[in-house]
């Protein structure tokens, strides 16, 4: 079984599941973590086209929305959280693979982005 999902954070969606608008790294583990928790063990999850940085769906940073800088989601952080299992994603820290979008239309129209793949621990 795989799960694959999508996910386009906003500071008005991470305050509606109770994060402050800055905390993406809680936001995507915490949504990592339920997507693992439905997928069987040796299973993958994939997450697809996420932005390096948080941005209102107007294309504007944070500091046009008057907020301070998001966490980052530097395409390590995916190997880090894996390895260290902060999140209870229960995932093998080798099958993280971070591949960035290199299609120069869709960085045009959204801007750098990356997917990530990784697989449950048997």
């Amino acid at each position: 079984m795989s799960i694959c999902g999508y996910i386009e954070p906003s500071p008005d969606a991470l305050e509606a599941a109770g994060f402050t608008p800055t905390a993406v790294r809680e936001w995507f583990g915490n949504w990592v973590r339920q997507m693992c928790a439905i997928t069987k063990p040796g299973g993958s999850v994939c997450v697809g086209a996420i932005q390096r940085e948080l941005v209102s769906y107007d294309g504007g940073g944070l500091a046009d929305l008057g907020l301070p800088p998001t966490d980052s989601l530097d395409m390590g952080w995916w190997r880090e959280s894996a390895s260290s299992d902060e999140w209870g994603w229960g995932v093998d820290p080798d099958s993280v693979v971070v591949q960035a979008m290199e299609s120069e239309v869709l960085a045009a129209e959204w801007g750098p982005r990356y997917c990530v793949s990784m697989r449950r621990r048997v």
